[in-house]
């Protein structure tokens, strides 16, 4: 068996488009990285490997190469890099508008761009971690509400064709930091459909027995719970009555 999975780990790890590996480089790391399969890692086996990766497998066009030229004209290769699937730039542009984005908690952005930063290249790796974990978060606005936890409930919800209950919350900005006020009641609602504007998640629903709409934000949402459509609106209509 070919160490497909080892190759493509060192390649990852240790390569760029400015730092190719020789076939001799990769061999070497391979046997640092994986000292106890040195079988596996045979001349012949890294470059049919190398071979199978870039000319066999449509899933690793990332894997690159750099090419010189004979005394005789033919063509060879140089050196093998890993490429990833999105550019410095792409990645940048990612994590600056999950940082400032309203969708995800500080916690939940904070891991989201840690996991975004190994996508990067080995060069660019580093250029990307200008988060700084001791200020991320002190000047961000958001109300700390688990808002694709909410998105997930109310999908399902809407798949279900359910209504849903829930808290709803006015805000207010204190000590530079947005806090939750909850309105005296629960409210069940059909919810419609979601839409994003301006950064953030909306909701638009019905009350049972309405068919005008209205729309919620679902940063403001807490307590989510899937309701059973033919109970929850008899039990709304009683209380109407």
């Amino acid at each position: 068996m070919l160490p497909d999975k080892e190759v493509l780990s060192v390649l990852k790890k240790y390569s760029s488009e400015t730092h190719p590996l020789t076939k001799k480089d990769i061999q070497y790391l391979c046997f640092k990285d994986y000292p106890r399969d040195p079988d596996r890692f045979t001349d012949s086996k890294i470059r049919r490997t190398i071979d199978k990766l870039i000319n066999d497998d449509p899933k690793h066009e990332q894997i690159r190469y750099q090419t010189s030229y004979r005394e005789d004209g033919s063509e060879y290769r140089t050196g093998f890099y890993y490429q990833p699937l999105l550019s410095k730039a792409e990645v940048r542009f990612l994590i600056d508008s999950i940082l400032y984005s309203k969708v995800f908690t500080t916690d939940q952005a904070a891991d989201l761009t840690d996991r975004l930063q190994t996508l990067c290249s080995r060069d660019d790796e580093t250029i990307v971690r200008y988060a700084d974990k001791e200020v991320f978060g002190k000047n961000r606005l958001s109300a700390e509400v688990d808002v694709m936890d909410n998105i997930t409930r109310i999908s399902q919800a809407i798949k279900d064709n359910q209504l849903i209950s829930f808290l709803f919350h006015n805000y207010r900005l204190k000590d530079g930091k947005i806090q939750l006020i909850p309105k005296q009641k629960d409210y069940l609602i059909r919810p419609v459909n979601l839409f994003l504007d301006q950064g953030r998640y909306f909701l638009k629903g019905c009350y049972p027995g309405n068919s005008k709409e209205y729309t919620f934000s679902v940063d403001l949402m807490k307590d989510i719970k899937e309701q059973a459509r033919d109970s929850a609106e008899k039990n709304e209509q009683s209380i109407r009555n």
